[in-house]
């Protein structure tokens, strides 16, 4: 929107009169305030004028100051009068260029969010708000770090997201997510913790301060940070401590996992569902045998015979059995393609050292060197504050479908958990997870998302953009993603021009208010303005945020520009956490020069304390 307003003569005058009788009141009250100084100073008692302004301008040019408060010295009233007239004209000055800048647009922090639109998520509101949401907390006299995670500062405010947010960030590679989201708020939270990475950093810069509050379990079959194998977890034995009636549901839980790997736009429908329904069939086999594990869901796969079909015969499954039967019914061309599919699913198990992570060591052709503890989500929800770091690469080799379900897992666990305790979680189960994308693809993630919060599971999601989740959820599961998050989180690194305009149009418009043109004549002078509506944040400005910045999308309340705290420049801890990653990073190379032998030369290298490049 765009016009001309010009401004009359009349207007001119009225503004000219209007100023001349501003500074004549603005005169009378300087002169008024500094006779009554004066008066302090030389007798004790406020001193008055007493006269109108004519016979005030009189005195003043006739006898000066001493007509006003005898004896005062004339230097000493003339210099408050000047300080009170700069004083007057600096704020005069300063309120119209901050009104000038709302009327024109500027940075119009008016028009993000500000200390008054942040609510609950700072200050004494946050507090109430955790003390409401965690019966823990209820008589504790300062909340310190229960107050929630904190995610930035806004306006000089500290702002957390509450126990019962969940949140998706999206922040472009190198763009400080590790330092100024997941390490704060891994450290910061008081209950179980389980992360996903596929680096090292997250995991050396916070484990051994986790370990000082509870058990750690790392798993690392690919050997990202070189952790010898402590614990494993057998998903079929979950399977076959599940109540009876929901063991199909259960298997058919777990397959979704990796038969999420061979779905997609060229994949055949129907070897797909055939082959989720082997799969399937053969899992619930397997914990229909005592004994049953990964290895004979494998083995069912890989000999193509009537053993599954027999195992849930032999267990009662009938209607199971049945239903697999008739699925490996047809030609031996199509059961073989079905087979084929199916083995391809669990293709990452192939690899020795993933299956040791999901089957017993009694099951492994050499035992361990030493005993495994059996990792139990249970007790990992039962209310101490245990940590799982989850690493994994991404790729053909990647164990994505073990990561996906074991989190899977533990917060089907944590809901029941929640539902036993009257509704939540307290304190809450915080999920940091980093490439979900890559290495934690849950497909039941939007859903999930909407309900999560509601029962103390607090989840931030990390992307490196809204096309890569929408990538792995599709448009539709994306957009549910990013409705259900409660908190929401934009930063630096983000490229994507569609995504940047949409949020841009998000944060909204301003009318900015610029001169066109300036005209004098006889009659005055004519200022023409044109006005405007302009992004408050454009795609530009989106695409250049600083690894300090991040906008925070909250509903019902403006967007907010706000200040990141990587751990190294905020943390109390930040010399702890500093050591913590050193020590942690000469862990890991002890444990590479190991696993790689003497002859290798980067052990060598290791092993002589040259780990530079």
């Amino acid at each position: 929107m765009s016009g001309a307003a010009p401004a009359s003569n009349e207007k001119t005058t009225l503004a000219i009169a209007g100023s001349v009788l501003a500074a004549a009141v603005a005169a009378y009250a300087d002169i008024w305030v500094a006779t009554g100084l004066c008066g302090l100073l030389a007798t004790g008692s406020w001193a008055r004028p007493g006269m109108a302004v004519p016979q005030l301008v009189e005195t003043l040019t006739t006898v000066g100051p001493a007509g006003l408060v005898p004896g005062v010295s004339p230097v000493l009233f003339w210099v408050l009068v000047a300080v009170l007239a700069i004083a007057e004209l600096v704020g005069g000055v300063l309120g119209g260029l901050a009104l000038a800048d709302r009327l024109a647009g500027g940075h119009d922090p008016a028009r993000l969010a500000r200390k008054r639109d942040l609510g609950d998520l700072t200050g004494k509101q946050a507090a109430q708000k955790a003390r409401g949401l965690r019966p823990s907390l209820q008589h504790a006299q300062e909340l310190g770090r229960d107050v929630g995670i904190r995610l930035m500062q806004v306006a000089g405010m500290d702002v957390y997201m509450s126990w019962e947010d969940v949140a998706l960030i999206l922040m472009g590679p190198r763009s400080n997510k590790t330092s100024a989201i997941a390490v704060p708020t891994i450290l910061s939270a008081n209950g179980p913790v389980v992360v996903t990475s596929n680096k090292t950093d997250v995991w050396a810069l916070t484990r051994s301060l986790r370990a000082q509050a509870g058990r750690v379990f790392t798993f690392d079959p690919q050997q990202i940070a070189y952790v010898d194998q402590t614990w494993y977890w057998d998903p079929i034995a979950a399977i076959r401590q599940t109540p009876q009636h929901r063991q199909l549901e259960a298997a058919s839980r777990l397959t979704a996992h990796f038969t999420g790997t061979i779905s997609g736009e060229r994949a055949d429908p129907f070897f797909s569902q055939a082959a989720e329904r082997v799969l399937s069939g053969s899992i619930l086999a397997a914990a229909a045998n005592p004994d049953g594990t990964f290895r004979d869901v494998l083995r069912y796969l890989r000999d193509q015979r009537r053993d599954a079909v027999d195992a849930l015969d032999n267990h009662g499954a009938t209607v199971d059995a049945e239903e697999l039967e008739s699925t490996l019914g047809g030609a031996d061309v199509t059961t073989e393609g079905i087979y084929e599919t199916a083995r391809t699913a669990v293709k990452c198990l192939r690899s020795e050292a993933l299956l040791r992570w999901v089957t017993p060591p009694s099951t492994w052709s050499s035992p361990p060197e030493h005993e495994l503890a059996s990792f139990d989500p249970w007790e990992l929800v039962a209310g101490g504050a245990d940590t799982v770091y989850l690493l994994s690469k991404e790729g053909g080799s990647s164990s994505a479908p073990v990561v996906t379900a074991l989190v899977d897992r533990i917060t089907e666990v944590a809901e029941y958990a929640a539902q036993a305790r009257g509704g939540r979680l307290d304190p809450s189960l915080v999920l940091m997870l980093d490439e979900a994308a890559n290495i934690c693809p849950l497909s039941s993630l939007p859903s999930q998302y909407s309900h999560w919060g509601s029962r103390g599971i607090q989840a931030l999601t990390i992307l490196q953009s809204y096309k890569q989740g929408a990538r792995v959820w599709g448009r539709e599961g994306m957009d549910s993603l990013w409705s259900a998050a409660t908190v929401k989180i934009a930063g630096a690194g983000l490229d994507d021009v569609d995504f940047l305009g949409w949020l841009s149009q998000l944060i909204g418009e301003h009318w900015v208010r610029q001169p066109v043109s300036v005209s004098t004549s006889s009659s005055g002078r004519s200022d023409q303005y044109s006005a405007t509506k302009e992004s408050i944040m454009p795609v530009a400005r989106l695409r250049a945020l600083a690894k300090t910045e991040a906008l925070l999308i909250n509903p019902g309340r403006p967007v907010a520009h706000g200040t990141l705290l990587p751990w190294y420049r905020e943390s109390e801890q930040a010399d702890d956490i500093s050591a913590a990653g050193d020590a942690s990073v000469q862990q890991v190379q002890h444990a590479a020069a190991a696993y790689l032998g003497p002859d290798n030369p980067v052990a060598a290298r290791l092993n002589r304390g040259d780990d530079s490049p």
